[in-house]
């Protein structure tokens, strides 16, 4: 995550980095062998969602470029889309490193299998949707911005 999205909300941003951090020492875990794989995977997708919805939440602190165009307020939403980006890139390469760990699981699964052991489904993760577009403190009716 870029560090020019510290700035605005630094909160989010360290609270984001720190659960992301666990998601990476789970990560590493699964692959030094941990005899419990299935309960570091569940781990790691708590982390990682944690890290996510973390990093996500910088969205609504980040300033709304308004201006006009043709006599029409439009917003400039450059940053949230950078922001969206860079969660988007991150989101793609943890679910890399997630499917990484879940392929281990059925593979000890497949050869080792015990009391134990079970099948593991893939975990449903989606990168949260998060907008100042859609705020209602950006609405022209109703904003803290044109007081």
């Amino acid at each position: 995550m870029h560090l020019k999205f510290k700035k605005y909300n630094k909160k989010s941003y360290n609270k984001g980095k720190r659960h992301y951090n666990r998601f990476l020492n789970y990560i590493k875990d699964g692959d030094r062998g941990n005899e419990n794989l299935k309960h570091v995977y569940d781990l790691a997708v708590n982390e990682l969602n944690e890290s996510l919805n973390c990093f996500i939440s910088i969205t609504l602190s980040l300033p709304a470029v308004a201006g006009y165009k043709d006599g029409k307020q439009i917003s400039n939403l450059e940053l949230d889309n950078q922001l969206s980006d860079a969660c988007q890139d991150l989101y793609l390469y943890s679910i890399d490193e997630l499917e990484h760990l879940l392929d281990k699981i059925h593979t000890e699964w497949e050869t080792n299998k015990h009391v134990n052991a079970s099948y593991v489904d893939r975990a449903d993760i989606r990168l949260p949707k998060s907008s100042n577009f859609k705020d209602i403190l950006y609405d022209n009716k109703f904003s803290i911005y044109n007081l």
